[in-house]
């Protein structure tokens, strides 16, 4: 599977609220690509949308490092 594919598929799942299927494609994407923070950001608003607070929490920890990563090689 393509990191673009995943992404757009984890949408369209979002689209049809199912979002164990988005969560899935997600975490595909970041198997695909770890260094991105992209998806590491929509799954915590996912995970925020369906009340895990601590899942969104650790996901915007993890974009958040490798964002500053990318800004600060």
């Amino acid at each position: 599977m393509l990191y673009l594919e995943a992404l757009e598929l984890a949408e369209e799942a979002v689209q049809a609220k199912q979002f164990e299927i988005s969560v899935h494609y997600l975490k595909e994407a970041v198997e695909l690509r770890p260094q991105d923070a992209q998806p590491h950001l929509r799954l915590a608003e996912i995970y925020d949308q369906n009340g895990d607070s601590n899942g969104a929490a650790a996901e915007r920890r993890t974009a958040e490092e490798l964002s500053q990563r990318i800004s600060h090689p």
